[in-house]
């Protein structure tokens, strides 16, 4: 697929930015617990600026930065994994170091620079956020070993059907799925759920594929829809299985998350599922059950260049129709 024309200086404010996140020393990151008790400067805020232009409806994106944050900061593995790409890797650089600032704006950059996506430097002195989930999920593209998202492709015998059938089978009955890493080892699965289960639903805490491999529910970003507003948080699951709910707008930004009780008021628009193999690898599974002797088929991945250069230039994957989501309107 042709990449559209970037607006003159993009490509190489996104070099910048890229360089910049290299440049700050590794083993920077966030603590969680002082970061949710409020004793961190705060965390991702409406109404920041980047290149001087002013943020405006950011809870979709900063909400899944917050949980794709969360998550690398508990699991190495996946961070590790999430680092290989120059762009989710510096935007995580970034949050671990308090440029908030910078991730959101270099999330966008990198969206701006593919083709048919939302030209949001286009705009004079401001950056409109407002948009769908899989409006901010192209950035995965190039971690993203098999990509899911026909839902009139039932079952059949090429390769790639044996693998969502036998791997993704309990995933695909939600939305459309995304597998980080690969199918042998994957380490992070995303569920775009569209919305699809109405108000209230709470997705599996844990998942088993057909080899006996578990996943376990990790984040949810939760659609808000009032008469008042649209808007979009995200429930993160912390050590000790305590959920908590991260709004970029409320005070504090950080509140306890019951599930059975809170999430009435909710709608589900994505779901993400770790990998407690490839998370846990000191928990070892039984001989039988490991991802190393799975005999999985083999398939034509997505996209296998990993990005090994500052260049944002990335091949996507043919998106399907989407249907229409909430966005947040107010911030």
């Amino acid at each position: 697929m042709a990449l559209s024309e970037p607006r003159p200086g993009l490509k190489t404010t996104y070099s910048d930015y890229v360089t910049m996140a290299r440049n700050i020393p590794r083993g920077s990151h966030q603590d969680l617990e002082k970061l949710i008790r409020g004793e961190e400067s705060p965390y991702m805020l409406p109404g920041g600026t980047f290149v001087g232009l002013l943020f405006q409806n950011t809870c979709v994106l900063s909400s899944l930065l917050a949980g794709i944050h969360i998550t690398a900061t508990r699991f190495s593995k996946i961070k590790d994994y999430l680092m290989t790409d120059n762009t989710v890797g510096a935007v995580i650089t970034f949050l671990d170091n308090k440029m908030y600032n910078e991730a959101m704006g270099l999330w966008l950059i990198n969206l701006d620079l593919r083709v048919g996506r939302k030209q949001y430097f286009s705009q004079n002195g401001y950056l409109d956020c407002r948009g769908y989930v899989e409006d901010f999920l192209p950035n995965f593209d190039d971690l993203t070993d098999v990509k899911y998202e026909d839902d009139n492709n039932d079952y059949d015998m090429s390769p790639s059907a044996r693998i969502y059938n036998g791997t993704l089978s309990n995933f695909k009955v939600y939305g459309h799925v995304y597998i980080l890493d690969t199918v042998i080892d994957p380490k992070l699965i995303l569920v775009n759920m569209l919305g699809r289960m109405g108000n209230g639903y709470i997705p599996p805490y844990v998942i088993t594929d057909d080899f006996s491999r578990k996943y376990e529910l990790q984040f949810l970003l939760l659609g808000l829809i009032t008469a008042e507003m649209n808007h979009m948080v995200v429930c993160v699951k912390l050590e000790g299985g305590r959920w908590m709910l991260y709004d970029n707008s409320a005070t504090p930004q950080f509140q306890d998350f019951n599930m059975d009780i809170e999430m009435k008021k909710y709608v589900v628009y994505l779901a993400a599922y770790v990998n407690l193999n490839s998370a846990y690898p000191e928990k070892q599974v039984q001989e039988s059950e490991q991802v190393n002797d799975l005999l999985l088929p083999v398939v034509v991945t997505v996209n296998n260049r990993r990005a090994t250069s500052l260049s944002p230039f990335r091949q996507p994957v043919e998106e399907t129709t989407i249907h229409p989501l909430p966005t947040c309107q107010q911030q």
